[in-house]
Protein backbone atom coordinates (compact mmCIF):
# COMPACT_ATOMS: atom_id res chain seq x y z
CA UNK A 1 0.00 0.00 0.00
CA UNK A 2 1.61 3.07 -0.96
CA UNK A 3 1.25 5.74 2.33
CA UNK A 4 -0.45 9.09 2.44
CA UNK A 5 -3.85 9.85 3.57
CA UNK A 6 -4.20 13.42 2.37
CA UNK A 7 -3.57 14.62 -1.04
CA UNK A 8 -3.90 18.35 -2.14
CA UNK A 9 -2.48 18.55 -5.87
CA UNK A 10 -3.35 20.12 -9.49
CA UNK A 11 -5.49 18.54 -11.67
CA UNK A 12 -3.05 17.48 -14.70
CA UNK A 13 -5.29 15.68 -17.01
CA UNK A 14 -9.06 15.72 -17.32
CA UNK A 15 -11.70 13.66 -19.43
CA UNK A 16 -14.40 15.20 -21.57
CA UNK A 17 -17.01 14.93 -19.14
CA UNK A 18 -14.65 16.75 -16.23
CA UNK A 19 -16.76 18.92 -14.48
CA UNK A 20 -13.14 20.50 -12.87
CA UNK A 21 -10.92 22.47 -15.21
CA UNK A 22 -6.92 21.62 -16.12
CA UNK A 23 -4.66 23.05 -13.37
CA UNK A 24 -7.34 23.61 -10.79
CA UNK A 25 -6.38 23.24 -7.60
CA UNK A 26 -8.23 20.22 -5.41
CA UNK A 27 -8.14 18.34 -2.51
CA UNK A 28 -8.77 14.54 -3.01
CA UNK A 29 -11.61 12.68 -0.68
CA UNK A 30 -9.40 10.11 1.38
CA UNK A 31 -12.53 7.96 2.31
CA UNK A 32 -14.61 5.74 0.23
CA UNK A 33 -17.11 3.66 0.60
CA UNK A 34 -16.32 0.02 -0.23
CA UNK A 35 -19.72 -0.75 -2.49
CA UNK A 36 -20.81 -4.36 -1.22
CA UNK A 37 -21.48 -4.50 2.37
CA UNK A 38 -25.07 -4.13 2.97
CA UNK A 39 -25.35 -0.87 3.91
CA UNK A 40 -23.50 0.28 0.26
CA UNK A 41 -26.09 -1.94 -1.40
CA UNK A 42 -29.30 -0.58 0.10
CA UNK A 43 -27.52 3.17 -0.92
CA UNK A 44 -26.71 4.28 2.39
CA UNK A 45 -22.86 4.42 2.08
CA UNK A 46 -22.20 6.88 5.10
CA UNK A 47 -23.14 3.52 7.39
CA UNK A 48 -20.88 1.74 5.20
CA UNK A 49 -19.34 -1.02 7.22
CA UNK A 50 -16.08 -1.29 5.37
CA UNK A 51 -14.84 1.97 4.60
CA UNK A 52 -11.87 2.10 2.12
CA UNK A 53 -9.02 4.23 3.80
CA UNK A 54 -6.23 6.05 1.57
CA UNK A 55 -2.69 4.95 2.62
CA UNK A 56 -4.06 1.99 4.46
CA UNK A 57 -6.74 0.18 2.71
CA UNK A 58 -6.13 1.44 -0.46
CA UNK A 59 -2.95 3.47 -2.41
CA UNK A 60 -2.30 6.65 -0.89
CA UNK A 61 -1.41 9.96 -2.47
CA UNK A 62 2.51 9.89 -2.01
CA UNK A 63 3.25 9.19 -5.78
CA UNK A 64 3.43 11.55 -8.59
CA UNK A 65 -0.35 11.15 -10.21
CA UNK A 66 -3.41 9.73 -9.29
CA UNK A 67 -6.71 9.04 -11.12
CA UNK A 68 -9.64 10.26 -9.19
CA UNK A 69 -13.55 10.19 -9.82
CA UNK A 70 -15.19 13.58 -9.98
CA UNK A 71 -17.17 12.79 -7.20
CA UNK A 72 -13.54 12.39 -5.37
CA UNK A 73 -12.17 15.92 -5.71
CA UNK A 74 -13.07 19.39 -4.34
CA UNK A 75 -11.62 22.39 -5.36
CA UNK A 76 -10.24 24.57 -3.15
CA UNK A 77 -11.18 28.27 -2.78
CA UNK A 78 -7.80 30.45 -2.41
CA UNK A 79 -8.38 31.37 0.92
CA UNK A 80 -7.68 27.19 2.03
CA UNK A 81 -4.44 27.57 2.01
CA UNK A 82 -2.28 24.35 1.67
CA UNK A 83 -1.20 23.78 4.82
CA UNK A 84 -4.66 24.54 6.12
CA UNK A 85 -5.71 21.93 3.66
CA UNK A 86 -3.88 19.55 5.71
CA UNK A 87 -6.79 20.06 8.80
CA UNK A 88 -9.94 19.11 5.96
CA UNK A 89 -9.67 15.50 6.48
CA UNK A 90 -9.44 15.92 10.43
CA UNK A 91 -12.28 18.95 10.79
CA UNK A 92 -14.50 16.37 8.88
CA UNK A 93 -13.89 13.91 11.38
CA UNK A 94 -14.39 16.19 14.42
CA UNK A 95 -17.92 17.34 12.34
CA UNK A 96 -18.92 13.47 11.63
CA UNK A 97 -18.43 13.28 15.61
CA UNK A 98 -20.69 16.45 16.79
CA UNK A 99 -22.94 14.91 14.38
CA UNK A 100 -23.60 11.36 15.23
CA UNK A 101 -23.40 12.12 19.35
CA UNK A 102 -25.87 14.91 18.68
CA UNK A 103 -24.16 17.85 20.98
CA UNK A 104 -26.65 20.31 21.50
CA UNK A 105 -26.03 24.18 22.78
CA UNK A 106 -25.42 24.13 26.23
CA UNK A 107 -24.23 20.97 26.75
CA UNK A 108 -20.92 19.96 28.34
CA UNK A 109 -18.84 17.63 26.84
CA UNK A 110 -15.70 16.26 28.07
CA UNK A 111 -13.46 16.08 25.59
CA UNK A 112 -10.54 13.12 26.65
CA UNK A 113 -7.05 13.68 24.14
CA UNK A 114 -5.84 17.16 24.16
CA UNK A 115 -3.81 16.10 20.54
CA UNK A 116 -4.74 17.57 17.18
CA UNK A 117 -8.12 15.75 16.70
CA UNK A 118 -9.59 16.84 20.24
CA UNK A 119 -8.37 20.38 20.13
CA UNK A 120 -10.16 21.01 16.58
CA UNK A 121 -13.26 18.51 18.57
CA UNK A 122 -13.49 21.46 21.11
CA UNK A 123 -13.08 24.35 19.11
CA UNK A 124 -16.13 23.33 16.94
CA UNK A 125 -18.25 22.69 19.66
CA UNK A 126 -17.71 26.00 21.16
CA UNK A 127 -19.01 27.02 17.64
CA UNK A 128 -22.13 24.76 18.10
CA UNK A 129 -22.40 26.68 21.42
CA UNK A 130 -21.88 23.79 23.79
CA UNK A 131 -19.35 24.04 26.04
CA UNK A 132 -16.10 21.48 25.80
CA UNK A 133 -13.79 20.11 28.66
CA UNK A 134 -10.72 18.94 27.39
CA UNK A 135 -8.70 16.79 29.03
CA UNK A 136 -5.12 15.65 28.67
CA UNK A 137 -1.79 14.94 30.38
CA UNK A 138 0.07 16.55 28.41
CA UNK A 139 0.85 20.15 29.83
CA UNK A 140 1.74 21.34 25.97
CA UNK A 141 -1.52 20.34 24.79
CA UNK A 142 -2.99 21.92 27.52
CA UNK A 143 -1.54 25.14 26.70
CA UNK A 144 -1.98 25.36 23.22
CA UNK A 145 -6.07 24.45 24.07
CA UNK A 146 -5.80 27.38 26.16
CA UNK A 147 -3.96 29.90 23.86
CA UNK A 148 -6.85 28.69 21.23
CA UNK A 149 -9.72 29.60 23.07
CA UNK A 150 -10.98 26.52 24.90
CA UNK A 151 -11.59 28.08 28.24
CA UNK A 152 -12.09 24.45 30.18
CA UNK A 153 -9.03 22.45 30.09
CA UNK A 154 -7.77 19.72 32.84
CA UNK A 155 -5.06 17.77 33.49
CA UNK A 156 -5.78 13.97 33.50
CA UNK A 157 -5.01 13.04 37.16
CA UNK A 158 -7.05 12.09 40.11
CA UNK A 159 -8.66 15.34 40.83
CA UNK A 160 -10.11 15.67 37.18
CA UNK A 161 -13.04 13.84 38.56
CA UNK A 162 -14.44 16.13 41.30
CA UNK A 163 -13.00 19.24 38.95
CA UNK A 164 -15.53 17.77 36.20
CA UNK A 165 -18.30 17.24 38.68
CA UNK A 166 -17.54 21.28 40.23
CA UNK A 167 -17.76 22.38 36.48
CA UNK A 168 -21.19 20.58 35.67
CA UNK A 169 -22.69 21.33 38.91
CA UNK A 170 -22.63 17.25 39.77
CA UNK A 171 -24.26 16.20 36.82
CA UNK A 172 -21.13 15.19 35.19
CA UNK A 173 -20.99 15.55 30.99
CA UNK A 174 -24.22 14.70 29.15
CA UNK A 175 -21.49 13.69 26.17
CA UNK A 176 -18.03 12.29 26.47
CA UNK A 177 -15.59 11.95 23.65
CA UNK A 178 -12.71 9.64 24.12
CA UNK A 179 -9.74 10.13 20.76
CA UNK A 180 -8.69 6.66 20.72
CA UNK A 181 -4.40 8.00 20.43
CA UNK A 182 -4.89 9.87 23.55
CA UNK A 183 -3.22 6.73 25.55
CA UNK A 184 -5.63 7.84 28.57
CA UNK A 185 -7.47 4.86 30.58
CA UNK A 186 -10.62 4.15 28.90
CA UNK A 187 -12.59 4.16 32.92
CA UNK A 188 -12.07 7.99 32.75
CA UNK A 189 -14.57 8.60 30.25
CA UNK A 190 -17.06 6.16 31.97
CA UNK A 191 -16.30 7.88 35.53
CA UNK A 192 -17.05 11.32 33.95
CA UNK A 193 -20.30 10.76 32.33
CA UNK A 194 -23.38 10.99 33.54
CA UNK A 195 -26.17 8.27 33.48
CA UNK A 196 -27.77 7.38 30.04
CA UNK A 197 -24.85 9.75 28.57
CA UNK A 198 -23.35 8.78 25.11
CA UNK A 199 -19.75 8.25 24.66
CA UNK A 200 -17.95 8.53 21.33
CA UNK A 201 -14.88 7.08 20.43
CA UNK A 202 -12.96 8.88 18.14
CA UNK A 203 -9.66 8.78 15.53
CA UNK A 204 -8.58 7.65 12.73
CA UNK A 205 -6.55 4.68 13.90
CA UNK A 206 -8.08 2.13 15.84
CA UNK A 207 -5.62 0.55 18.59
CA UNK A 208 -6.56 -2.19 21.06
CA UNK A 209 -8.68 -0.27 24.01
CA UNK A 210 -10.21 -2.04 27.44
CA UNK A 211 -13.47 -0.74 28.28
CA UNK A 212 -15.17 -1.28 31.76
CA UNK A 213 -18.40 -2.43 30.47
CA UNK A 214 -19.84 -3.28 34.09
CA UNK A 215 -19.68 0.54 34.82
CA UNK A 216 -21.05 1.08 31.61
CA UNK A 217 -23.75 -1.12 31.71
CA UNK A 218 -24.35 0.57 35.53
CA UNK A 219 -24.63 3.84 34.01
CA UNK A 220 -26.55 2.64 31.19
CA UNK A 221 -24.03 4.59 28.88
CA UNK A 222 -24.57 4.58 25.05
CA UNK A 223 -21.28 4.00 22.82
CA UNK A 224 -20.69 5.67 19.23
CA UNK A 225 -17.55 5.19 17.38
CA UNK A 226 -16.27 7.35 14.71
CA UNK A 227 -13.32 6.31 12.44
CA UNK A 228 -13.83 9.15 9.65
CA UNK A 229 -15.16 12.35 8.30
CA UNK A 230 -17.19 10.90 5.46
CA UNK A 231 -19.77 13.15 3.71
CA UNK A 232 -18.68 16.19 5.75
CA UNK A 233 -15.55 17.03 3.88
CA UNK A 234 -17.59 19.97 1.69
CA UNK A 235 -18.75 21.47 5.24
CA UNK A 236 -15.01 21.00 6.46
CA UNK A 237 -13.83 23.13 3.23
CA UNK A 238 -16.14 25.65 3.86
CA UNK A 239 -15.57 25.92 7.27
CA UNK A 240 -11.68 26.64 6.41
CA UNK A 241 -12.35 29.52 3.75
CA UNK A 242 -15.10 31.29 6.19
CA UNK A 243 -12.40 31.11 9.17
CA UNK A 244 -14.49 30.07 11.48
CA UNK A 245 -12.40 28.27 13.43
CA UNK A 246 -8.30 29.52 13.93
CA UNK A 247 -5.58 27.20 12.77
CA UNK A 248 -2.86 29.48 13.01
CA UNK A 249 -1.61 27.16 16.46
CA UNK A 250 -1.31 24.19 14.05
CA UNK A 251 2.11 23.97 13.47
CA UNK A 252 3.33 21.05 10.55
CA UNK A 253 6.85 19.27 10.25
CA UNK A 254 8.02 19.77 6.11
CA UNK A 255 10.30 17.55 4.71
CA UNK A 256 11.51 17.19 0.79
CA UNK A 257 10.51 13.68 -0.54
CA UNK A 258 13.87 12.25 -0.97
CA UNK A 259 14.52 12.51 3.32
CA UNK A 260 11.31 10.62 3.39
CA UNK A 261 12.34 7.47 3.98
CA UNK A 262 15.20 8.35 6.98
CA UNK A 263 12.42 11.24 8.21
CA UNK A 264 9.93 8.24 9.01
CA UNK A 265 12.03 5.94 10.12
CA UNK A 266 13.25 7.96 12.64
CA UNK A 267 9.71 8.79 13.56
CA UNK A 268 9.03 5.15 13.97
CA UNK A 269 12.04 4.73 16.43
CA UNK A 270 10.97 7.43 18.44
CA UNK A 271 7.24 6.72 18.49
CA UNK A 272 7.37 2.84 18.79
CA UNK A 273 5.72 2.64 21.80
CA UNK A 274 3.40 5.70 21.97
CA UNK A 275 0.16 5.96 20.03
CA UNK A 276 -0.01 6.99 16.23
CA UNK A 277 -0.88 10.41 17.52
CA UNK A 278 1.47 12.76 16.27
CA UNK A 279 0.56 15.82 13.68
CA UNK A 280 0.46 15.57 10.15
CA UNK A 281 4.00 15.78 8.25
CA UNK A 282 4.21 17.80 5.01
CA UNK A 283 5.98 16.09 2.23
CA UNK A 284 6.84 18.76 -0.61
CA UNK A 285 7.24 16.68 -3.72
CA UNK A 286 7.90 19.38 -6.07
Amino acid sequence: IIPGRIGLGLISDTSEHAYLAKDTRVYVNPVNACGSCVECLSSKEENCLSFNRAGKDVDGFLRDFAVVKNSDMYALPESVSDTDGLLIDYIALALSCIDKLNVVKGEHVAVIGGGLIGTIISLLIIYYQGVPILIDSSQDNLNRAKLAGIYYNLFSDNKVEKEVSELTGAHMAQKVIYVADSNINTDLCLKLASPRAKIGFVGFSSPSLKVNFSLAMRKQLEFVCVTNGFGFTEQAINMIANKTISLSLFKFDQIKYDECEAFLKKLVKENKDVPAGFMPIIIDTM
